[in-house]
């Protein structure tokens, strides 16, 4: 977290925090101190969900999407799955890493993980098996443009350098 936010989240925290102990312990605040101590709360936490945004919208803008492994759909290449993770699941179940909505797919269908600097492709024993370049595997090391099976649906695993 950037020291800026860390100041102001902080300083936030206890301000909003510090009046309702003041009161509990006794202090008396007129109506015109509680608004300004109200105001000035909403004053910081604003300062600090704005700057946040800020450092987050300039992180993101820097990202460039084609640095990241990924699998893009053959279909439709707006439909684009990141291989951010050194295991990642794919199948039905919603709990998979990549969830993919189809009968034909097995619940826990495959697994791409990195091994070193190289991506891996690993049949679950799938029922519908899994195909790298129209071949069916049932484990093997990833290259970049190979095209991927899960059953009927077809995708690009798409790797750059980092």
């Amino acid at each position: 977290m950037n020291d800026f936010i860390k100041k102001y989240f902080w300083l936030t925290i206890i301000f909003i925090i510090l009046i309702p102990i003041l009161i509990d312990l006794g202090f008396e605040f007129s109506e015109t101190e509680k608004f300004i101590y109200y105001a000035v709360s909403a004053l910081l936490a604003l300062i600090v969900a704005v700057y946040s945004f800020l450092i987050n919208k300039d992180i993101s803008d820097k990202i460039d999407i084609k640095k990241i492994p990924r699998l893009e759909s053959a279909k439709n290449r707006t439909d684009i799955f990141l291989l951010n993770k050194r295991v990642n699941t794919i199948g039905r179940d919603i709990s998979n890493d990549i969830y993919l909505n189809n009968e034909k797919i097995s619940r826990n269908h495959a697994v791409i993980y990195k091994f070193k600097k190289h991506y891996f492709l690993k049949d679950l024993n799938s029922t519908n098996k899994v195909y790298i370049n129209d071949k069916e595997i049932i484990e093997s090391i990833l290259k970049d443009s190979d095209t991927i099976k899960f059953a009927d649906i077809e995708f690009f695993f798409r790797l750059s350098d980092f």
